[in-house]
């Protein structure tokens, strides 16, 4: 499963945030992927964050995501509520009872 946002931030700037969900080996849950683009102003195209290593698999629960995750929205321009938002959603789909 594929789910993306895009946002535009004060500046113009378009941040598409993606997320992949692949099962898990227990196909208990659905883990995911975190990749962030973005697009400045006149550019055609969505490209990498400079200075990030994305994709990154899973959460930002630990020490290491939580800093990603920091990183993420310093580097991007968008919030950590539009962030948030982007998660709550995917977690909405993947756990609703079409895709089980």
């Amino acid at each position: 499963m594929i789910f993306e946002k895009i946002f535009i931030t004060q500046q113009s700037r378009q941040v598409k945030v993606t997320l992949r969900g692949y099962y898990s080996q227990q196909y208990t849950k659905i883990e995911h992927y975190v990749d962030v683009l973005v697009k400045e102003g006149r550019e055609t195209s969505f490209h990498k964050l400079a200075g990030l290593n994305l994709p990154v698999y899973g959460g930002f629960e630990t020490g290491d995501g939580m800093k990603l995750r920091e990183q993420i929205l310093a580097l991007s321009g968008i919030t950590d509520q539009q962030l948030s938002q982007v998660l709550k959603e995917f977690t909405e789909i993947s756990r609703s009872s079409v895709l089980w």
